[in-house]
């Protein structure tokens, strides 16, 4: 009868569980355990790193060291191992996919823009201070760009606020075509992106960037029934030629920016004294 019931509370605790020899070897698991690595009980018994890669190599004792993995239907798993009974161990397993995901979507918001997907200012300033601290020190050049979408309040006045969002969903996805893995498209705030450009190299790389995201804007955006035309302003500054502080860099991009707005259609300037 006792038996039983510790059989019973074994098989209907609410997390995974299994009894591990000193080889590896699973004496007993329950029906979660057994449903989070698809194993099958009442096959030939099988050792432990045969059901993920994560155990495979390791010794029983650094098991603890493991706290996270990631099942085989993409669930994210906590592992907490326990000495048991001498010369066996318990192996906990708790499905923590839902946190996961709320830490996840918390992350997101507080670091990405919501209409873009764009990391947002926060995550932009993150970023450039590392990049500029990695130029630092291995003396590498590095460009930010400030851009200002041209008379977005027209577009919004004239073609509602739902078009101005399609306008600067889509002025993104053309910024992020237009510059290179490593690089960093922002949307900073309203109708103004930044863009970091770490280990750029020569200027006439940065020249070929800038005619680059001048030919993806040169096709009109169609929006509703309406093909608009967008052109853009961009402010460039360099580091260290101008200096290495961000707030700096991101002042002289946004000066640079605004000399670049007295001309019509696409237009880009280096900040300058």
């Amino acid at each position: 009868m006792e038996k039983n019931i510790y059989q019973s509370l074994f098989e209907n605790l609410s997390f995974g569980i299994a009894i591990i020899d000193n080889s590896n070897q699973i004496i007993e698991s329950n029906d979660l355990f057994n449903l989070y690595f698809k194993y099958n009980p009442s096959t030939k018994p099988l050792k432990l790193d045969s059901l993920h890669s994560n155990f495979k190599s390791v010794s029983i004792a650094s098991f603890e060291q493991i706290t996270k993995l990631t099942s085989i239907d993409k669930k994210v798993l906590s592992v907490q191992t326990k000495p048991f009974n001498g010369n066996l161990w318990l192996i906990e397993v708790v499905d923590i996919s839902l946190q996961e995901r709320e830490h996840e979507d918390i992350y997101f918001r507080a670091n990405y823009d919501q209409l873009t997907n764009l990391p947002n200012r926060d995550l932009f300033n993150d970023r450039c201070k590392q990049a500029l601290s990695a130029a630092h020190r291995h003396k590498e050049d590095l460009a930010l760009f400030f851009i200002d979408v041209d008379d977005f309040k027209s577009i919004n006045d004239t073609y509602g606020h739902d078009a101005g969002d399609s306008i600067l969903l889509e002025s993104a996805n053309r910024l992020s075509a237009s510059v290179r893995e490593s690089d960093t498209v922002s949307r900073w705030a309203g109708d103004e992106f930044s863009i970091l450009l770490p280990k750029i190299g020569a200027k006439e790389n940065i020249n070929q960037l800038l005619n680059r995201i001048s030919e993806n804007f040169a096709k009109p955006q169609q929006v509703q029934d309406f093909n608009i035309s967008v052109s853009l302003s961009i402010g460039v500054s360099l580091a260290p030629q101008m200096g290495t502080n961000f707030n700096n860099l991101m002042r002289f991009a946004d000066r640079a920016m605004y000399e670049a707005k007295e001309s019509n259609g696409f237009c880009y300037k280096y900040y300058s004294e």
